[in-house]
């Protein structure tokens, strides 16, 4: 799953790029009218600028989720029965699934924002890569 995951960010990583400068602009913007732009001033391969981060922004933080959610349900499972609190057992997915998310969430946002300004292309965030981006974050 995670795998996949990774494909479909690579896959659709242009069209993430173009939203996130359509979304940026003051301005209403056409997604057609911000590729012809970004095209235009910056080349091709702008679009493609920060790619890398796919993998710390989706690979890793499905890894980090699926492990802790399983991890989380085991220990809860052990706990509960080791309790008497078998009868609780149907809260176990809804606190798992939280701590996992969240635990998720730590790995993705640091990178997420390195993603997100290297798509931007701003003068102002100039990183040479996702290691210098998150240095000088």
């Amino acid at each position: 799953m995670a795998s996949l995951n990774l494909f479909a960010d690579m896959l659709f990583y242009p069209l993430d790029t173009i939203a996130t400068r359509v979304k940026s602009q003051r301005t209403h913007v056409s997604l057609q009218q911000e590729l012809t732009k970004i095209v235009r001033n910056e080349g091709f391969p702008s679009l493609y600028r920060g790619i890398l981060t796919s993998i710390p922004t989706s690979f890793v933080p499905s890894i980090v989720y699926f492990l802790l959610y399983e991890n989380l349900n085991k220990m809860g499972k052990k706990y509960l029965g080791e309790n008497g609190l078998r009868d609780k057992i149907y809260l176990l997915p809804i606190l798992t699934a939280t701590a996992a998310e969240s635990g998720s969430l730590a790995f993705h946002l640091p990178f997420d924002i390195v993603r997100t300004r290297l798509q931007m292309n701003s003068s102002h965030y100039r990183y040479s890569g996702i290691l210098d981006g998150l240095i000088q974050i």
